[in-house]
């Protein structure tokens, strides 16, 4: 049910001057403590509001139905291709520390600018897509997978399947270069490692439970 729905305050900072009188009113309807946060389902987008929720503070249930083998949704299934705007080779290396000199000199990377990014959006969706969302999206890629580098994601480029051998140089094509080590199950794996405990011994890790 939506906050607003049935009396309910519209934001959390309207239940510390309401909750009392929506608990009379319906008491089935607890107080939400805001440092503590339940995700439903581990795939990608689950595992990343997880951690940032750790970061900021929360104590992170994370809710899984599947077994270990079967876990990540939709994400366990991609070949973890990841779009992201970034403006020529040295934005990559940051992204992909382990790209070797060789590589880059035997690689035309090119770019993939946040206007080009927002374009394909577009196109792709014969332009249905939120503008404000896909502003969100585009904006932030670039920074959201240095986050998840930070969080143990590894990145590479996607010879394989997005570049060609054009006299004598690899040449990437279609916005896409940025792939998960590991496709959709590395993705998975390396978004739900714990990270190394403190020295305090506490873990910085959201709780797991299927």
């Amino acid at each position: 049910m939506k906050p607003g729905g049935l009396g309910l305050p519209s934001s959390p900072t309207a239940w510390s001057n309401e909750s009392l009188a929506c608990i009379q009113r319906y008491p089935e309807v607890h107080v939400p403590d805001q440092r503590r946060v339940i995700i439903v389902g581990a795939g990608n987008a689950a595992l990343c509001a997880a951690l940032s929720a750790r970061e900021e503070g929360a104590e992170v249930l994370v809710l899984e139905r599947a077994d270990r083998m079967r876990r990540g949704g939709n994400s366990a299934f991609t070949a973890g291709a990841i779009r992201v705007a970034y403006a020529g080779v040295d934005d990559l290396r940051r992204l992909m520390p382990d790209l070797s000199d060789e590589e880059v000199a035997v690689t035309d990377f090119g770019s993939y600018s946040e206007e080009q990014f927002f374009d394909d959006l577009a196109r792709v969706t014969e332009y249905r897509t939120d503008p404000e969302l896909a502003d969100t999206l585009v904006s932030n890629s670039y920074q959201t997978l240095l986050w998840m580098r930070e969080k143990g994601v590894r990145f590479m480029p996607i010879y394989g399947r997005q570049a060609f051998k054009v006299d004598g140089r690899f040449k990437f094509w279609g916005g896409l270069t940025v792939e998960v080590a590991g496709g959709g199950p590395g993705l998975v794996d390396s978004s739900a490692l714990p990270p190394k405990r403190p020295a305090s011994g506490s873990s910085t890790a959201p709780a797991c439970r299927r």
